[in-house]
């Protein structure tokens, strides 16, 4: 899912939504415990600002989770191995991605 102040997308939330749901069409089960968690933030949103904190910590969480099951994730070790290999790229300077989005 792209952030929504994203300017390479212009994808509303819905269609943002539609994609990461669609995944559950055929896991009733793992759909309704989805939907259990969505209502328990919910709940967490509408007492306030300490609800809505730990709705934050909780996303952080899930992010965090996610990561191994990218590509991300998977490009990251292929990246580490190649320098621990010796063989990455003279050209390849680290500290010019710095600051320039994910890595």
């Amino acid at each position: 899912m792209q952030r929504a102040d994203n300017e390479t997308t212009n994808y509303s939330l819905e269609d943002q939504w539609a994609v990461v749901l669609d995944a559950y069409e055929d896991e009733p089960n793992l759909a309704f415990i989805l939907a259990q968690n969505f209502q328990v933030m919910k709940d967490l949103l509408e007492t306030g600002p300490s609800g809505a904190a730990q709705v934050i910590e909780s996303f952080e969480e899930a992010i965090e989770t996610l990561f191994p099951f990218s590509e991300y994730y998977k490009a990251g070790f292929e990246f580490f191995d190649l320098a621990v290999k010796g063989t990455l790229r003279p050209a390849f300077d680290f500290n010019e991605t710095r600051g320039t989005g994910p890595l």
